[in-house]
Formats: C-alpha cells, structure tokens, sequence
C-alpha cells in the first residue's frame, strides 16, 4: 500500500485478512491537496486506529521496514514519478515470493504504472488485473 492514510485504509478494509505492507514510493505526488501531502506514520495509524484494532493481531502491517529515514519530507519534486513507480514494481517483481499482489495507491500512481495509462481512467476501489514484468 501507499502510506498515504486514505490508500493505506482502503488497502486495510479491502484486505482485512491479508498481510499489508506500506512501500512509501507508491505515494501519490504533486499538487497540495491535503490528502496527497505525507504524514508520520504514527499520525496516519492515529487516524486508522479503529480499522487497525479490528485486524487479527497475527497478520502483518508493516509500515516500517520500507519507511525513508527522512519521512515524511516530501522530496517528490526532485523525484522522476514514472521511474520511482517502475523501481517499486521491478522490486515487487524480483524480491517478493508472492505470486498474486494487490497494489492500492491513487490514480496518478496507477496511471503512471501502466502502459498507456494517460489513457486509463480508472474508478476507485475498482481492481485492475495487469501483468508483471521484469522491468516493472
């Protein structure tokens, strides 16, 4: 998931009985509307707090292991979007075991996964099946 709170909730309730894990490069970026700006992780589990409680304390939320040391500064602008997003998918591609990966983030985010995804208009919580490949 995005540690951003609003795809990092979706990821939670949308997966109550799976392992999340927040990769903090599937962050949506630019503009400054309030929902794409980051926040402390502590501030963001504050606001899921219930949704968190609700979850099988035996699954796994890591919000950590991948986490910046200098989260959450936004260093988006020096950050080329579609390169950081192809990174985070070669990633996902060569270092997780899983074979089938659920992915939530913002529309941008998608949009700049796929191919020919200035065309893509997708709805919210809406899957999208795609393919993985070795260049993400």
């Amino acid at each position: 998931s995005s540690p951003l709170t609003r795809a990092l909730h979706t990821a939670l309730l949308a997966f109550p009985s799976n392992d999340v894990l927040v990769h903090f490069d599937l962050r949506e970026v630019g503009s400054n509307v309030p929902e794409n700006v980051p926040r402390s992780m502590k501030e963001v589990l504050k606001d899921l707090q219930l949704t968190v409680s609700e979850r099988d304390e035996s699954l796994l939320l890591d919000v950590n292991s991948l986490q910046p040391a200098d989260w959450p500064r936004d260093y988006s602008p020096s950050v080329i979007k579609r390169d950081r997003i192809r990174r985070v998918f070669q990633w996902l591609y060569k270092e997780r075991p899983e074979s089938t990966i659920a992915v939530v983030c913002h529309y941008n985010v998608i949009r700049s996964a796929v191919i020919d995804g200035e065309k893509l208009r997708p709805r919210n919580a809406t899957p999208i099946r795609c393919s993985l490949y070795s260049n993400g």
